[in-house]
């Protein structure tokens, strides 16, 4: 499930959002998948405030680096995340384990795959607590993905 569909989802339900959350998480999927140049910190900052703003330059990669760098400050960073920027990181990689647990990159074997929830683990272990039940929902989508993945059942 898009990570923003699990905070619209989320919100609505048992985990605490704020609006800008929501605003922020669409931004951040726009800059990552967005075919043309990606917004600018002023164009963010005027059309969603500075609060939507910071978050998303919080949780967005700077995808000039080479990629075992960017995950390696991801992993860093993390401790350093506000509160909003944790719960859109979790969401991030709730919906990312999920994804390749239930629908795996073609060319993603299984020992990628380990690495990919390794690495996640890493970066979610890093992060301040910021809400505790998104927090649980990371590690029990994590679990489970570790038990498919070993049973062989995906």
């Amino acid at each position: 499930m898009p990570f923003a569909m699990l905070l619209a989802r989320a919100r609505a339900s048992r985990f605490p959002m704020v609006p800008a959350l929501s605003l922020s998480t669409i931004r951040h999927l726009l800059r990552l998948d967005a075919t043309t140049a990606a917004l600018t910190p002023g164009e963010l900052a005027a059309e969603f405030g500075l609060r939507v703003c910071r978050i998303v330059q919080e949780v967005t990669d700077d995808k000039s680096m080479e990629k075992a760098e960017r995950k390696r400050r991801q992993i860093v960073h993390a401790s350093e995340l506000s509160n909003d920027a944790v719960i859109v990181k979790l969401a991030d990689k709730i919906a990312n384990v999920q994804d390749i647990t239930d629908y795996p990159p073609v060319n993603w074997g299984l020992e990628r795959r380990v690495e990919y929830l390794d690495w996640a683990k890493s970066v979610v272990s890093n992060c301040p607590v910021a809400n505790q039940a998104l927090l649980l929902r990371f590690h029990e989508v994590l679990n489970n993905a570790y038990e498919q993945l070993s049973s062989g059942t995906t």
